[in-house]
């Protein structure tokens, strides 16, 4: 069986993560992208959902960033979790699943 990918993709400021002054305008964007395997789990399923979820929220801290030291600004690191929220929006909307948007929408509310 033919594995199917989805390529996640995170939007970074890189110049903005190391400047002192976080409303400075970022020099660069870099984009960066993981391939998600998607193919492999039923999706009619929360198990199935769940487990694409947790692939999904890995690659959005793969392309994102994670841990932030403690010295980065609140600025960094609320840029780095909307970076996080966004691809995992994107992703979700992309798949397109009934059972994986639910859930996903359930994890918006939840937090």
């Amino acid at each position: 069986m033919l594995l199917r990918y989805l390529r996640v993709l995170g939007l970074v400021a890189v110049a903005a993560a190391t400047m002192p002054l976080p409303a400075a305008p970022p020099d660069r964007v870099e984009y960066h992208s993981v391939q998600v395997r998607v193919g492999d789990v039923d999706l009619s399923t929360t198990a199935g959902a769940t487990e694409l979820y947790g692939r999904l929220q890995r690659a959005a801290r793969a392309v994102c960033g994670d841990e932030w030291p403690v010295r980065r600004s609140l600025a960094v690191r609320r840029q780095v979790e909307e970076c996080k929220a966004q691809a995992i929006d994107d992703a979700v909307a992309q798949i397109d699943h009934p059972v994986l948007t639910d859930l996903h929408a359930q994890r918006d509310v939840d937090g």
